[in-house]
């Protein structure tokens, strides 16, 4: 197992991401949390090709796209940042074998 900063590299624009069951999709600029395919909240917005979700529930979530080789698995204690450059690391993902 490796462990690596918010982002692990690669275009994060139209990927899914998963938390407790429920996902946040990027849709016309907007990233939505949805549960049960309804919008509960919107947490983030998109912008040149990358998410900026500003508020996730803490909990476990998965990132999944073609553009990275494994689905990153971690928890969140704080705002989970997805631009391709964060400026800080705010969440730690563990990449799991």
């Amino acid at each position: 197992m490796a462990v690596t900063p918010a982002h692990a590299g690669g275009d994060v624009s139209g990927q899914l991401v998963t938390w407790s069951g429920a996902a946040l999709v990027g849709v016309e600029g907007e990233v939505k949390l949805l549960e049960d395919e309804e919008v509960v909240a919107v947490e983030g917005t998109a912008s040149d090709g990358s998410f900026l979700i500003e508020s996730v529930p803490s909990g476990i979530y998965e990132l999944e796209g073609a553009s990275l080789d494994d689905s990153l698995v971690g928890t969140c204690d704080h705002p989970l940042d997805l631009r391709p450059e964060p400026a800080a690391a705010s969440c730690v993902i563990v990449l799991d074998d």
